[in-house]
């Protein structure tokens, strides 16, 4: 089935509460707030009769990791249509400081999905995927903590205008020339 819609919730990222508190720094129990969430949302979807996918990511952190994640795989799999592995994304640096401590492995830009890899430009999300932050906006990248890759103001105009802007426009034939010089993407750890 097409579905017209898709949930992407990527905080199953942690295999468990002690990881979450660890690496991201919140309170443990937020954790098992993650779980009941991915259950509500299916509630929802079946109940209301949405046609929309449930997915659930988590971000590869090294062999061991994929060990426990499917433990976590085996709680979740009732509630969502597929769980999917990401490499570790090196956006913007964020991530160099506990690389070696934690013994990870890092990715440069935002290649797919674990198994399925590609060449970071062009960006597969540009033309897949929209972001839409806390605060109304339209982000090209699920990277945006800094507001650098806003592409509408979805307060102020709809979502099909933000998503076929000249702004956006213009970063997408950036990455199919894959020459993001001059963009938002320039800066980005993949294209240094």
């Amino acid at each position: 089935m097409t579905r017209s819609m898709t949930t992407q919730i990527d905080a199953i990222t942690y295999t468990d509460a002690d990881q979450l508190s660890d690496v991201a720094g919140v309170k443990p129990e937020l954790f098992d707030k993650v779980i009941d969430n991915l259950r509500e949302s299916r509630r929802v979807r079946d109940e209301g009769g949405h046609d929309c996918g449930i997915y659930a990511s988590y971000i590869l952190y090294n062999g061991e990791h994929r060990k426990r994640m499917a433990a976590l795989g085996e709680q979740v799999t009732p509630y969502v249509d597929e769980i999917y592995a990401l490499p570790l994304y090196n956006q913007g640096d964020l991530a160099a400081e506990r690389e070696t401590e934690l013994e990870w492995t890092i990715t440069a830009g935002n290649p797919c999905r674990v198994g399925a890899l590609r060449d970071p430009p062009p960006c597969w999300a540009l033309f897949t995927e929209g972001h839409i932050t806390w605060d109304g906006m339209l982000a090209a990248c699920c990277f945006d903590h800094d507001g650098r890759f806003h592409m509408g103001n979805l307060n102020e105009t709809d979502l099909l205008d933000a998503w076929q802007s000249e702004k956006f426009k213009s970063l997408r034939a950036a990455h199919l020339l894959k020459d993001v010089r001059g963009t938002v993407c320039e800066s980005y750890v993949a294209y240094a």
